[in-house]
C-alpha cells in the first residue's frame, strides 16, 4: 500500500477481515511483509489474520494517523508490527504472538 491515504484493510464486523499469509521468500526480501504501508496516512488495518510472512506482519513507514486494531498477528519471520517511521499510530486490541522479532518494534 503506497500513496493511498485513507485506505481501510479489513473490518471489524463479521467476516470483513482478510487472511494475509505466506508472503515473500528469501529471494523477494524486503518485500515479504504481510502488509506494507508507505506514504499512506489515515490507514486502518482492522480485524485481519496476518500470519507466516517472510519479513513481518505489518511494516509501516511514513504512515501518520494509522490505526491497527483487532488483528491476529502471528508466526511471522520478523516483528509482528514494525513501525519504521510514523506518528500518531494507534495499536489497540490486537493478538500478537510467536513472531521471530518483537511483537511491536518502534523506532
Amino acid at each position: 500500500l503506497t500513496g493511498a491515504p485513507g485506505t481501510t484493510i479489513g473490518g471489524l464486523s463479521g467476516s470483513d477481515g482478510n487472511q494475509i499469509r505466506n508472503n515473500g521468500n528469501a529471494v523477494s526480501l524486503p518485500f515479504g511483509a504481510g502488509i506494507r504501508i508507505a506514504d499512506s496516512p489515515n490507514t486502518q488495518v482492522l480485524g485481519n489474520a496476518i500470519q507466516s510472512n517472510e519479513v513481518g506482519g505489518i511494516v509501516a513507514s511514513n504512515a501518520q494517523s494509522t490505526t491497527v486494531r483487532g488483528n491476529t498477528i502471528a508466526n511471522n519471520r520478523g516483528p509482528g508490527i514494525d513501525v519504521q517511521s510514523a506518528s500518531l499510530v494507534a495499536i489497540r486490541q490486537n493478538s500478537i504472538f510467536d513472531n521471530a522479532g518483537l511483537g511491536i518494534d518502534l523506532p
